[in-house]
């Protein structure tokens, strides 16, 4: 079960949190399948990148939009 995130939500869950990518958005099967939350400085933030970012096993993306974000619950 995963949990729908209201906006701007996703900054409040520390780094390590698990994470996944809503289906409703168009990317690589990984992405959905989740991975862990991680966060950049302001300062290293490149132009279409957001602060909050995935980890994956393919590496890290910091392209989705915040509200692109759920929590994956775990038992």
């Amino acid at each position: 079960m995963n949990k729908i995130l209201k906006q701007g939500d996703i900054y409040k869950y520390p780094k390590g949190t698990n994470v996944r990518i809503k289906d409703s958005v168009q990317c690589h099967q990984q992405y959905h399948d989740g991975g862990t939350l991680i966060f950049q400085d302001r300062k290293d933030v490149d132009k279409g990148e957001y602060r909050v970012g995935i980890q994956v096993e393919l590496g890290v993306c910091f392209d989705f939009h915040p509200d692109d974000y759920e929590l994956i619950k775990t038992i």
